[in-house]
């Protein structure tokens, strides 16, 4: 076998996350692939906020406390108290300008040109 994991959590095809076991005694650590917690296009509170609620559930068996942790979590974004820093995702270009199709201007490519401008 590849790995074993105890509890796993399938959300769907290429996307879940467990604890991964390679001994007996104590779990090695959270193994997650294809969600929030390992994908670039978040930002950061996405990333916390599932990280921390998996780790709740699967690690700590506490699925009320993740409730609670989720809930927590909303009630400051509503109330502004959560760090806009958080909340920022960044993005690239993977090829250069001139390199994109002449005939219709991306709007991400648009907004980098114009950024490089500054």
């Amino acid at each position: 076998f590849e790995k074993c994991y105890h509890p796993y959590l399938l959300m769907n095809k290429k996307r879940y996350a467990g604890l991964l076991w390679t001994n007996t005694t104590k779990h090695d650590y959270m193994d997650c692939k294809g969600i929030e917690t390992v994908r670039r296009d978040n930002c950061a509170l996405t990333r916390e906020l599932v990280d921390t609620s998996l780790r709740l559930i699967l690690a700590h068996r506490q699925p009320e406390r993740a409730v609670e942790y989720v809930k927590q979590q909303i009630s400051d974004l509503l109330l502004n108290k959560v760090d806009l820093s958080k909340l920022v995702i960044t993005k690239a270009l993977t090829r250069s300008e001139d390199q994109y199709a002449d005939g219709n201007k991306q709007a991400h490519v648009e907004l980098a040109a114009r950024m490089k401008k500054r």
